[in-house]
């Protein structure tokens, strides 16, 4: 699996909403998001849901993916 990245402590929702808020998002905590909702089964529809809003708001290019 992908290591995690600094903000390792922060839950997936702590992660979302400031990815929303800053409107950037580093491409190490995209790649941990992705990673973790596709390998962890019994992830809650809650962080399953926040992290769709935030791929859709990537998609949409309301967030900036930064190195």
């Amino acid at each position: 699996m992908v290591s995690v990245p600094q903000e390792r402590s922060r839950s997936i929702a702590e992660m979302v909403d400031a990815a929303l808020q800053k409107r950037r998002l580093s491409r190490s905590t995209h790649l941990y998001l992705t990673s973790a909702m596709l390998s962890i089964p019994g992830m809650s529809a809650r962080d399953r849901g926040s992290i769709n809003r935030l791929l859709d708001a990537i998609r949409q290019g309301n967030i900036t993916l930064t190195d």
